[in-house]
Protein backbone atom coordinates (compact mmCIF):
# COMPACT_ATOMS: atom_id res chain seq x y z
CA UNK A 1 0.00 0.00 0.00
CA UNK A 2 1.36 3.27 -0.70
CA UNK A 3 0.18 7.19 -0.02
CA UNK A 4 1.07 9.96 -2.18
CA UNK A 5 1.91 13.41 0.16
CA UNK A 6 1.71 16.78 -1.17
CA UNK A 7 6.07 16.66 -1.01
CA UNK A 8 6.07 14.10 -3.41
CA UNK A 9 7.32 11.79 -1.28
CA UNK A 10 6.16 8.29 -0.81
CA UNK A 11 5.80 5.99 2.17
CA UNK A 12 6.14 2.12 1.95
CA UNK A 13 3.43 0.81 4.98
CA UNK A 14 4.77 -3.14 5.50
CA UNK A 15 2.90 -3.05 8.45
CA UNK A 16 0.31 -5.96 8.13
CA UNK A 17 2.55 -8.59 9.44
CA UNK A 18 3.71 -6.80 12.69
CA UNK A 19 0.11 -5.89 12.91
CA UNK A 20 -0.60 -9.46 13.88
CA UNK A 21 1.50 -9.60 16.18
CA UNK A 22 -0.06 -8.34 19.15
CA UNK A 23 3.02 -7.74 21.14
CA UNK A 24 4.51 -5.87 18.53
CA UNK A 25 1.09 -3.23 18.24
CA UNK A 26 2.53 -1.06 21.03
CA UNK A 27 5.36 -0.37 19.23
CA UNK A 28 4.44 -0.28 15.27
CA UNK A 29 1.71 2.65 16.90
CA UNK A 30 4.82 4.38 18.62
CA UNK A 31 6.72 4.64 15.39
CA UNK A 32 3.81 5.19 13.07
CA UNK A 33 2.68 8.45 15.07
CA UNK A 34 6.55 9.54 15.40
CA UNK A 35 6.85 9.66 11.65
CA UNK A 36 3.82 11.37 11.25
CA UNK A 37 4.14 13.69 13.85
CA UNK A 38 8.12 14.35 12.14
CA UNK A 39 6.36 14.76 8.48
CA UNK A 40 3.76 17.08 9.66
CA UNK A 41 6.46 19.14 11.18
CA UNK A 42 8.88 18.95 7.69
CA UNK A 43 5.98 20.07 5.90
CA UNK A 44 4.74 23.73 7.93
CA UNK A 45 9.11 24.72 8.32
CA UNK A 46 9.27 23.87 4.25
CA UNK A 47 6.14 25.55 2.99
CA UNK A 48 4.78 28.98 2.76
CA UNK A 49 2.49 29.32 5.59
CA UNK A 50 1.22 32.39 6.45
CA UNK A 51 2.65 33.14 10.20
CA UNK A 52 1.28 32.77 13.84
CA UNK A 53 -1.82 34.46 14.18
CA UNK A 54 -2.97 35.08 10.62
CA UNK A 55 -5.81 32.68 8.74
CA UNK A 56 -4.94 29.53 6.34
CA UNK A 57 -6.15 29.78 3.13
CA UNK A 58 -8.48 27.44 3.82
CA UNK A 59 -9.49 29.36 7.09
CA UNK A 60 -9.83 32.56 4.55
CA UNK A 61 -12.60 30.37 2.07
CA UNK A 62 -14.36 29.20 5.28
CA UNK A 63 -14.65 32.94 6.90
CA UNK A 64 -15.52 34.19 3.03
CA UNK A 65 -18.47 31.63 3.46
CA UNK A 66 -19.82 32.37 6.29
CA UNK A 67 -19.48 36.07 5.25
CA UNK A 68 -21.95 35.31 1.85
CA UNK A 69 -24.28 33.13 4.30
CA UNK A 70 -24.49 35.79 6.74
CA UNK A 71 -27.89 37.47 6.63
CA UNK A 72 -28.90 41.25 7.73
CA UNK A 73 -28.55 42.49 11.06
CA UNK A 74 -31.49 42.66 13.24
CA UNK A 75 -32.91 45.45 15.27
CA UNK A 76 -34.82 44.77 17.88
CA UNK A 77 -36.12 48.77 19.54
CA UNK A 78 -36.69 48.66 22.66
CA UNK A 79 -40.26 48.40 23.88
CA UNK A 80 -41.19 47.36 20.31
CA UNK A 81 -41.49 43.53 19.32
CA UNK A 82 -41.17 41.51 17.23
CA UNK A 83 -37.53 42.77 16.10
CA UNK A 84 -37.39 44.09 12.80
CA UNK A 85 -35.23 43.21 10.56
CA UNK A 86 -32.37 45.44 8.73
CA UNK A 87 -32.42 45.53 5.03
CA UNK A 88 -28.52 45.58 4.08
CA UNK A 89 -27.56 48.82 3.12
CA UNK A 90 -26.50 50.46 -0.55
CA UNK A 91 -23.27 51.57 -1.13
CA UNK A 92 -22.96 55.23 -0.52
CA UNK A 93 -22.36 57.61 -3.72
CA UNK A 94 -20.39 60.20 -3.68
CA UNK A 95 -21.39 63.22 -1.86
CA UNK A 96 -22.72 66.33 -4.84
CA UNK A 97 -20.24 68.56 -5.12
CA UNK A 98 -21.29 72.11 -3.50
CA UNK A 99 -23.34 74.68 -5.44
CA UNK A 100 -20.98 77.22 -6.46
CA UNK A 101 -20.75 80.23 -4.16
CA UNK A 102 -20.52 84.38 -5.18
CA UNK A 103 -16.98 84.26 -5.30
CA UNK A 104 -16.62 81.44 -8.18
CA UNK A 105 -19.76 83.12 -9.97
CA UNK A 106 -18.80 86.71 -10.64
CA UNK A 107 -15.75 85.15 -11.51
CA UNK A 108 -17.34 83.11 -14.27
CA UNK A 109 -19.67 86.16 -15.27
CA UNK A 110 -16.32 87.60 -15.84
CA UNK A 111 -14.57 85.45 -17.56
CA UNK A 112 -17.89 84.73 -19.93
CA UNK A 113 -18.38 88.26 -20.79
CA UNK A 114 -14.42 88.52 -21.88
CA UNK A 115 -15.33 85.11 -23.84
CA UNK A 116 -18.43 86.41 -25.63
CA UNK A 117 -20.33 83.48 -23.89
CA UNK A 118 -23.55 82.40 -24.85
CA UNK A 119 -26.86 84.14 -23.58
CA UNK A 120 -27.78 80.47 -22.80
CA UNK A 121 -24.28 79.91 -20.44
CA UNK A 122 -24.80 84.16 -18.98
CA UNK A 123 -28.33 82.97 -17.96
CA UNK A 124 -27.40 79.84 -16.09
CA UNK A 125 -24.68 82.37 -14.45
CA UNK A 126 -27.81 84.98 -13.63
CA UNK A 127 -30.41 82.38 -12.21
CA UNK A 128 -27.70 80.85 -9.64
CA UNK A 129 -27.09 84.14 -8.50
CA UNK A 130 -30.68 84.79 -8.00
CA UNK A 131 -31.10 81.63 -5.99
CA UNK A 132 -28.39 83.09 -3.44
CA UNK A 133 -30.34 85.70 -2.64
CA UNK A 134 -27.95 87.40 -0.80
CA UNK A 135 -27.79 91.47 -1.12
CA UNK A 136 -24.37 90.87 -2.76
CA UNK A 137 -25.53 88.42 -5.44
CA UNK A 138 -28.38 90.67 -6.55
CA UNK A 139 -25.85 93.49 -6.71
CA UNK A 140 -23.87 91.70 -8.91
CA UNK A 141 -27.14 90.76 -11.07
CA UNK A 142 -27.72 94.76 -11.41
CA UNK A 143 -23.88 95.44 -12.27
CA UNK A 144 -23.81 92.97 -15.15
CA UNK A 145 -27.52 94.95 -16.36
CA UNK A 146 -26.16 97.90 -16.56
CA UNK A 147 -22.83 97.07 -17.68
CA UNK A 148 -22.75 97.95 -21.56
CA UNK A 149 -20.17 95.71 -23.06
CA UNK A 150 -22.40 92.37 -21.44
CA UNK A 151 -23.90 91.98 -24.43
CA UNK A 152 -25.88 88.63 -25.38
CA UNK A 153 -29.32 87.85 -27.48
CA UNK A 154 -32.67 88.11 -25.35
CA UNK A 155 -30.56 90.41 -22.55
CA UNK A 156 -33.92 92.75 -21.31
CA UNK A 157 -35.47 90.08 -21.25
CA UNK A 158 -33.40 87.58 -19.59
CA UNK A 159 -32.86 89.92 -17.09
CA UNK A 160 -36.32 90.84 -16.49
CA UNK A 161 -36.87 87.34 -15.59
CA UNK A 162 -34.54 86.60 -13.58
CA UNK A 163 -34.69 89.70 -11.39
CA UNK A 164 -38.54 89.72 -11.28
CA UNK A 165 -39.25 87.76 -8.15
CA UNK A 166 -36.37 89.57 -5.83
CA UNK A 167 -37.61 92.10 -4.13
CA UNK A 168 -34.81 94.85 -3.45
CA UNK A 169 -35.31 98.57 -3.70
CA UNK A 170 -32.16 98.72 -6.37
CA UNK A 171 -33.92 96.73 -9.09
CA UNK A 172 -36.38 99.37 -10.04
CA UNK A 173 -34.06 101.81 -10.45
CA UNK A 174 -30.86 99.88 -12.45
CA UNK A 175 -33.95 99.16 -14.85
CA UNK A 176 -34.86 103.07 -15.63
CA UNK A 177 -30.90 104.02 -15.60
CA UNK A 178 -30.68 100.82 -18.55
CA UNK A 179 -33.69 102.16 -20.20
CA UNK A 180 -33.06 105.34 -20.49
CA UNK A 181 -29.59 104.55 -21.83
CA UNK A 182 -30.95 102.70 -24.17
CA UNK A 183 -33.59 105.24 -25.79
CA UNK A 184 -30.90 108.03 -25.82
CA UNK A 185 -28.61 105.65 -27.87
CA UNK A 186 -31.96 105.37 -29.87
CA UNK A 187 -32.63 101.75 -28.87
CA UNK A 188 -35.79 101.94 -28.83
CA UNK A 189 -37.36 98.71 -30.02
CA UNK A 190 -38.51 95.75 -27.98
CA UNK A 191 -35.12 93.89 -28.18
CA UNK A 192 -33.78 97.19 -26.15
CA UNK A 193 -36.68 98.43 -24.49
CA UNK A 194 -39.61 95.16 -23.29
CA UNK A 195 -37.81 93.50 -20.29
CA UNK A 196 -37.17 96.72 -19.10
CA UNK A 197 -40.24 98.12 -19.20
CA UNK A 198 -41.83 95.05 -17.66
CA UNK A 199 -39.58 94.87 -14.75
CA UNK A 200 -40.63 98.67 -13.82
CA UNK A 201 -43.80 98.31 -14.14
CA UNK A 202 -44.13 94.65 -12.15
CA UNK A 203 -42.01 96.46 -9.49
CA UNK A 204 -44.88 98.83 -9.20
CA UNK A 205 -45.69 102.10 -7.17
CA UNK A 206 -46.04 105.86 -8.17
CA UNK A 207 -42.75 105.30 -9.75
CA UNK A 208 -43.53 102.96 -12.45
CA UNK A 209 -46.73 104.58 -13.18
CA UNK A 210 -45.34 108.12 -14.19
CA UNK A 211 -42.61 106.23 -16.30
CA UNK A 212 -45.66 104.37 -18.14
CA UNK A 213 -46.89 107.31 -18.66
CA UNK A 214 -43.93 109.53 -19.84
CA UNK A 215 -43.44 106.47 -22.16
CA UNK A 216 -47.05 106.88 -23.92
CA UNK A 217 -46.67 110.50 -24.29
CA UNK A 218 -43.63 110.22 -25.85
CA UNK A 219 -44.38 107.46 -28.26
CA UNK A 220 -41.91 105.43 -30.36
CA UNK A 221 -41.13 101.42 -29.92
CA UNK A 222 -41.29 101.75 -25.98
CA UNK A 223 -44.97 103.34 -25.96
CA UNK A 224 -46.15 100.12 -27.02
CA UNK A 225 -44.39 98.28 -24.33
CA UNK A 226 -45.38 100.52 -21.61
CA UNK A 227 -49.27 100.05 -22.83
CA UNK A 228 -48.96 96.71 -22.59
CA UNK A 229 -47.14 97.05 -19.03
CA UNK A 230 -49.75 99.03 -17.53
CA UNK A 231 -51.80 96.40 -17.15
CA UNK A 232 -49.37 94.78 -14.41
CA UNK A 233 -49.08 98.71 -12.61
CA UNK A 234 -50.73 98.10 -9.09
CA UNK A 235 -50.79 102.21 -8.52
CA UNK A 236 -54.08 103.17 -10.39
CA UNK A 237 -53.98 106.74 -9.34
CA UNK A 238 -53.09 107.90 -12.71
CA UNK A 239 -55.84 106.39 -14.35
CA UNK A 240 -57.65 109.17 -16.01
CA UNK A 241 -54.22 110.53 -17.82
CA UNK A 242 -53.94 106.93 -19.60
CA UNK A 243 -57.98 107.64 -20.22
CA UNK A 244 -56.84 110.82 -21.61
CA UNK A 245 -54.17 109.38 -24.21
CA UNK A 246 -57.02 106.45 -25.38
CA UNK A 247 -59.48 109.41 -26.03
CA UNK A 248 -56.66 111.40 -28.27
CA UNK A 249 -55.57 108.14 -30.54
CA UNK A 250 -52.47 110.15 -30.95
CA UNK A 251 -49.72 107.08 -30.67
CA UNK A 252 -51.33 103.58 -32.26
CA UNK A 253 -51.43 101.65 -28.92
CA UNK A 254 -54.75 102.50 -28.18
CA UNK A 255 -55.92 99.00 -28.54
CA UNK A 256 -53.04 97.39 -25.99
CA UNK A 257 -53.41 100.36 -23.63
CA UNK A 258 -57.36 99.86 -23.15
CA UNK A 259 -56.57 96.35 -22.65
CA UNK A 260 -54.47 96.91 -20.21
CA UNK A 261 -56.91 99.17 -18.53
CA UNK A 262 -59.76 97.19 -18.82
CA UNK A 263 -57.61 93.74 -16.62
CA UNK A 264 -57.63 96.51 -13.68
CA UNK A 265 -61.26 95.75 -13.35
CA UNK A 266 -61.93 98.70 -11.03
CA UNK A 267 -65.14 100.37 -11.11
CA UNK A 268 -64.46 103.73 -12.39
CA UNK A 269 -62.12 102.97 -15.15
CA UNK A 270 -64.69 100.16 -16.37
CA UNK A 271 -67.33 103.18 -16.08
CA UNK A 272 -64.58 105.38 -18.57
CA UNK A 273 -63.72 102.89 -20.66
CA UNK A 274 -67.31 102.31 -21.92
CA UNK A 275 -68.48 105.85 -22.19
CA UNK A 276 -65.35 106.26 -24.72
CA UNK A 277 -66.98 102.68 -26.32
CA UNK A 278 -70.04 104.55 -26.83
CA UNK A 279 -69.29 108.35 -27.97
CA UNK A 280 -69.07 108.87 -31.81
CA UNK A 281 -66.50 111.42 -31.49
CA UNK A 282 -63.98 108.99 -30.57
CA UNK A 283 -62.43 106.45 -33.74
CA UNK A 284 -64.39 103.47 -34.62
CA UNK A 285 -61.62 100.98 -34.12
CA UNK A 286 -60.65 102.80 -30.54
CA UNK A 287 -64.19 101.86 -29.70
CA UNK A 288 -64.50 98.64 -30.94
CA UNK A 289 -61.02 97.33 -29.38
CA UNK A 290 -62.33 99.36 -25.95
CA UNK A 291 -65.89 97.20 -25.99
CA UNK A 292 -63.69 93.63 -26.97
CA UNK A 293 -61.32 94.64 -24.30
CA UNK A 294 -64.37 95.36 -21.46
CA UNK A 295 -66.10 92.10 -22.73
CA UNK A 296 -62.80 90.11 -22.05
CA UNK A 297 -62.63 91.27 -19.25
CA UNK A 298 -66.69 91.20 -17.40
CA UNK A 299 -67.69 89.50 -14.93
CA UNK A 300 -70.58 87.56 -15.29
CA UNK A 301 -73.05 89.88 -13.97
CA UNK A 302 -72.12 92.11 -16.55
CA UNK A 303 -73.47 89.81 -19.57
CA UNK A 304 -76.73 91.11 -19.65
CA UNK A 305 -75.45 94.82 -20.17
CA UNK A 306 -74.00 93.18 -23.46
CA UNK A 307 -76.51 91.22 -24.30
CA UNK A 308 -78.62 94.62 -24.13
CA UNK A 309 -76.45 96.73 -26.15
CA UNK A 310 -76.57 94.30 -28.82
CA UNK A 311 -80.72 93.99 -28.82
CA UNK A 312 -80.99 97.73 -28.91
CA UNK A 313 -79.27 98.20 -31.90
CA UNK A 314 -80.95 98.05 -35.68
CA UNK A 315 -79.80 95.26 -37.39
CA UNK A 316 -77.24 97.62 -39.40
CA UNK A 317 -76.02 99.01 -36.33
CA UNK A 318 -74.44 95.84 -34.43
CA UNK A 319 -71.03 95.82 -35.52
CA UNK A 320 -69.73 97.87 -32.57
CA UNK A 321 -71.84 95.28 -29.98
CA UNK A 322 -70.94 92.76 -31.68
CA UNK A 323 -67.16 93.18 -30.99
CA UNK A 324 -68.25 93.50 -26.87
CA UNK A 325 -70.08 90.11 -27.61
CA UNK A 326 -66.76 88.36 -29.44
CA UNK A 327 -65.22 89.27 -26.60
CA UNK A 328 -67.04 87.95 -23.77
CA UNK A 329 -67.35 84.60 -25.70
CA UNK A 330 -63.14 84.42 -25.40
CA UNK A 331 -63.90 85.26 -21.48
CA UNK A 332 -62.52 82.07 -19.74
CA UNK A 333 -63.33 83.98 -16.65
CA UNK A 334 -66.62 83.50 -17.06
CA UNK A 335 -67.96 79.80 -16.71
CA UNK A 336 -68.56 77.76 -20.17
CA UNK A 337 -72.23 76.73 -19.65
CA UNK A 338 -73.48 80.70 -18.79
CA UNK A 339 -71.46 81.66 -21.77
CA UNK A 340 -73.90 79.47 -24.09
CA UNK A 341 -76.73 79.73 -21.98
CA UNK A 342 -76.58 83.94 -22.52
CA UNK A 343 -74.88 84.35 -25.75
CA UNK A 344 -76.10 81.48 -28.29
CA UNK A 345 -79.13 82.97 -29.07
CA UNK A 346 -77.02 86.08 -30.19
CA UNK A 347 -74.29 83.79 -31.94
CA UNK A 348 -77.29 81.68 -34.01
CA UNK A 349 -78.88 84.80 -35.23
CA UNK A 350 -75.25 86.77 -35.73
CA UNK A 351 -74.44 83.36 -38.10
CA UNK A 352 -77.33 84.37 -40.48
CA UNK A 353 -76.47 88.75 -40.48
CA UNK A 354 -75.84 89.79 -43.71
CA UNK A 355 -73.44 92.25 -42.21
CA UNK A 356 -70.40 90.73 -43.12
CA UNK A 357 -68.64 92.43 -39.53
CA UNK A 358 -71.34 90.96 -37.55
CA UNK A 359 -70.96 87.32 -38.98
CA UNK A 360 -66.94 87.51 -39.14
CA UNK A 361 -67.43 88.12 -35.24
CA UNK A 362 -69.55 85.50 -34.65
CA UNK A 363 -68.00 82.96 -36.51
CA UNK A 364 -64.82 83.36 -34.91
CA UNK A 365 -66.45 83.74 -31.45
CA UNK A 366 -68.12 79.76 -32.26
CA UNK A 367 -64.85 78.61 -34.39
CA UNK A 368 -62.31 79.70 -31.28
CA UNK A 369 -63.95 78.98 -28.09
CA UNK A 370 -64.22 75.19 -27.30
CA UNK A 371 -67.51 76.63 -24.93
CA UNK A 372 -69.47 76.34 -27.95
CA UNK A 373 -68.44 73.32 -29.93
CA UNK A 374 -71.43 71.44 -28.83
CA UNK A 375 -73.40 68.72 -31.07
CA UNK A 376 -76.23 71.25 -30.82
CA UNK A 377 -73.79 73.86 -32.72
CA UNK A 378 -72.68 71.19 -34.81
CA UNK A 379 -76.07 70.41 -36.40
CA UNK A 380 -76.89 74.28 -36.47
CA UNK A 381 -73.99 75.44 -38.63
CA UNK A 382 -74.42 72.40 -40.48
CA UNK A 383 -78.08 73.24 -41.02
CA UNK A 384 -76.87 76.79 -42.19
CA UNK A 385 -74.14 75.71 -44.79
CA UNK A 386 -77.06 73.77 -46.12
CA UNK A 387 -78.94 77.11 -46.98
CA UNK A 388 -75.77 79.09 -47.67
CA UNK A 389 -74.97 80.30 -51.27
CA UNK A 390 -72.02 82.85 -50.63
CA UNK A 391 -68.93 80.94 -51.08
CA UNK A 392 -67.11 83.22 -48.40
CA UNK A 393 -69.71 82.15 -45.87
CA UNK A 394 -69.50 78.66 -46.69
CA UNK A 395 -65.73 78.63 -46.32
CA UNK A 396 -66.25 80.32 -43.06
CA UNK A 397 -69.18 77.60 -41.67
CA UNK A 398 -66.98 74.89 -42.89
CA UNK A 399 -63.87 75.81 -40.67
CA UNK A 400 -66.43 76.52 -38.01
CA UNK A 401 -67.60 72.05 -38.82
CA UNK A 402 -64.15 71.25 -38.60
CA UNK A 403 -63.35 72.85 -35.52
CA UNK A 404 -66.13 71.48 -33.61
CA UNK A 405 -65.88 67.90 -34.95
CA UNK A 406 -61.90 68.09 -33.85
CA UNK A 407 -63.52 68.45 -30.62
CA UNK A 408 -66.37 66.51 -30.13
Amino acid sequence: MTARYPDGMIWYAGIKEAAAMGRMFPLVTFVAGAACGALVTWWALRSDQPPAGTSTITEKAADAARVERAEPSVIAPAGEAPPVREAAMPARSAPPAPAPGFAELSAQLAQMKDAGASGRDIRLILEQLAALGTPEAVGRILEAMEDPDLVFPHRAMDFCEVLSGIDDARIQPAAMRVLDRNLANGLDSGPYTNGYVNLIAAKGGRVASEKMLELLQVGGGAAHDAARAVAALDDRTLGPEFLNIVRSSQHHVDSQLVAGLAEWKDPATTAALRAIAADPAVAEMVRQDTIEALGRNAGAAYISAFVNDYSSRLEGDRALAMRGIYGLASNDGIDAAARRAELGPILQEALRSTDASVFTDARYSVEYNDAFHTEEYLQYVQGLLAQETDVERKGGLIQIIEKIKADL
